[in-house]
């Protein structure tokens, strides 16, 4: 999967971390609470960065990917998806505002806004041809297995999973990434690897909900 991480020095991801975990700390009266969260992400990136962690932009690496025309669907459509890593699914979602919604269910509450991963108006193309767009918009594919060794030790809800995807089918991928979310679309890679082939045939035997 070719995406690009966000770039910065450890030494400089340090000095910034040291600054904003320091603003956050002194914000006792929450003087500054309209941007308290954003504050909070920024300080979580920098952490990782300091420690050698691969930090993407989620939106940054989506729009990178872009989207493509894949076997039997005649609309562009997504080339990442992303999901809950406990999600056996993840399932598309697109507007022909060009935004988009990673969901773990199909149909699934407004509310529930930690099982869905939301992308703007504008980061996907705009149909030409709206009525064979609203025939194709909604799409499912596998989420892949997470080796034992690499699996984090905590929910995997609260985690999500990032792979380049082979078909917008039940085929199964192929090259995922373990993500934690930081806050907004700032993501620490926590690993990547190969899915093998004994992996993807168990897979594709993984039961439709």
């Amino acid at each position: 999967m070719n995406v690009s991480p966000i770039s910065m020095s450890k030494a400089d991801a340090k000095k910034a971390f040291t600054e904003y975990q320091a603003a956050v700390r002194a914000d006792r009266l929450n003087v500054r609470k309209v941007w308290k969260t954003e504050d909070v992400a920024l300080m979580q990136a920098y952490k990782h960065l300091a420690r050698g962690t691969t930090v993407l932009d989620l939106q940054a690496a989506m729009t990178q990917a872009g989207t493509k025309v894949f076997d039997g669907c005649p609309i562009p459509l997504p080339c990442l998806a992303i999901v809950n890593s406990d999600a056996p699914e993840c399932y598309l979602e697109l507007d022909d505002d060009g935004s988009a919604q990673f969901k773990t269910k199909r149909w699934i509450d407004a509310r529930a806004r930690r099982q869905v991963v939301r992308f703007p108006a504008g980061t996907f193309p705009a149909p030409t041809d709206r009525r064979v767009f609203w025939d194709h918009k909604r799409k499912s594919t596998l989420t892949p297995i997470i080796p034992p060794a690499l699996r984090p030790k905590h929910n995997l809800s609260n985690y999500k999973t990032l792979w380049e995807v082979e078909s917008w089918t039940r085929e199964p991928p192929r090259d995922p990434m373990l993500l934690k979310p930081l806050g907004g679309m700032l993501y620490a890679v926590l690993a990547t690897w190969d899915l093998t082939e004994m992996e993807r045939a168990v897979l594709r035997g993984r039961v439709q909900r």
